[in-house]
């Protein structure tokens, strides 16, 4: 009979000593059936790690958990099922645990760094196959020494025969080595709104919402539920969890690391600010999206235009010949060319042509923008 997905652990103080409370095997039947006249074939080959087994070629012998915190977890992986030897209580002289830290050249020989042994049975590509998992101290060596840092590569090399063994009771090799494990820490950082998060094409009718890092929808959830648009000053508002605010998006989709609303309506001018709620993203790695609101981003489409064509003629201080001529705006405007401003005199009773037109030398230093005005100013 096989006891399949039982053990038992045990901790230990140090690498070199073990409670004499033992750890439960793996138990598979010792012999199997054999062929011509009903003899039995008795398995007399020792076990090999499952990447220099011919059956589990390309399989790695070494496997990290570090979901654990700083508690990781070497695993080592057979091509058939094992045991341990129960009766050894110096586990120090059976297995060396070697580290080498991110950055150095060299691997380092562990000490006290076993808190947990334990064996079980698993599937490696469609057969039945063991593993001896090993659990570093919490604490690494009790003098301050972390066995967990990230970018550090371990190895287990089986120093003396005995502890590990078969199921038929073949001895596992001496010096077996098993291939080399890197620690990469499980990413547990939930995805946040980036800083600027919102930004609004009113040509393609978008609100885009950017994340701190790459993100999906979570699986059987419809995204528009779970956004909501609010706009002031006259700005479109839009809540998904209802009906009739699913109606008024088009779409609401993620690419890569972004949210992408897609809205039926005009997007017209006004301050929006857009509401992503809880359950509807995470990241690669499954940590969920808390939910969250952008800051307020203000959308203006609305070009400005001559609050009136009268213009303000003005004297200009310390200059008696100088003139500005002031043309008010109906909102705040920018200068963005000053050659694109152009001064046009148009002659009256001046003995020149009447209401002949020439072009005024104007230096771009001369326009100014301030508050809804633009001044020319010109001799």
């Amino acid at each position: 009979e096989e006891l399949v997905g039982m053990r038992k652990s045990r901790r230990f103080g140090s690498l070199g000593t073990m409670s004499a409370m033992g750890l439960l095997l793996s138990a598979c039947g010792g012999g199997s059936s054999g062929g011509g006249g009903g003899g039995v074939t008795t398995d007399t080959t020792a076990p090999q790690l499952a990447d220099g087994d011919s059956v589990k070629s390309g399989v790695q012998s070494l496997t990290i958990d570090s979901t654990s915190g700083s508690a990781y977890k070497l695993k080592v992986h057979f091509g058939e099922r094992i045991k341990v030897d129960t009766s050894k209580t110096d586990i120090g002289s059976y297995i060396t645990i070697y580290r080498k830290k991110s950055g150095e050249s060299g691997f380092t020989e562990l000490t006290g760094s076993v808190s947990d042994l334990s064996v079980g049975g698993e599937t490696l590509l469609g057969s039945s196959s063991g593993y001896l998992e090993i659990t570093l101290n919490e604490n690494g060596d009790g003098a301050g020494e972390d066995y967990s840092l990230e970018g550090s590569t371990y190895r287990v090399k089986f120093i003396k025969t005995g502890l590990v063994s078969d199921i038929a009771g073949n001895a596992l090799a001496k010096d077996t080595e098993t291939s080399e494990a890197e620690v990469v820490r499980a990413d547990s950082t939930s995805p946040v709104l980036a800083s600027d998060a919102l930004s609004i094409d009113t040509t393609a009718k978008t609100f885009t919402i950017t994340l701190s890092e790459e993100v999906r929808g979570v699986s059987g959830v419809d995204l528009r539920t779970k956004v909501k648009v609010a706009g002031t000053g006259g700005g479109l508002s839009i809540d998904g969890t209802t009906p009739a605010g699913r109606g008024k998006l088009a779409s609401v989709t993620v690419v890569g690391g972004k949210l992408v609303i897609t809205v039926v309506d005009t997007i017209s001018d006004g301050d929006y600010r857009v509401e992503v709620l809880s359950g509807a993203l995470e990241d690669l790695s499954g940590n969920a999206f808390a939910g969250g609101t952008t800051e307020e981003d203000g959308l203006d489409a609305t070009s400005p235009s001559l609050a009136s064509k009268d213009v303000e003629v003005r004297k200009v201080d310390g200059e008696a010949s100088a003139r500005e001529l002031v043309v008010t705006f109906s909102e705040n405007v920018n200068l963005r060319d000053a050659s694109k401003v152009k001064l046009v005199r148009t002659h009256g009773d001046d003995g020149v042509a009447l209401n002949s037109e020439e072009n005024v030398a104007v230096s771009a230093g001369d326009v100014k923008a301030s508050g809804k005005t633009v001044s020319v100013k010109f001799t």
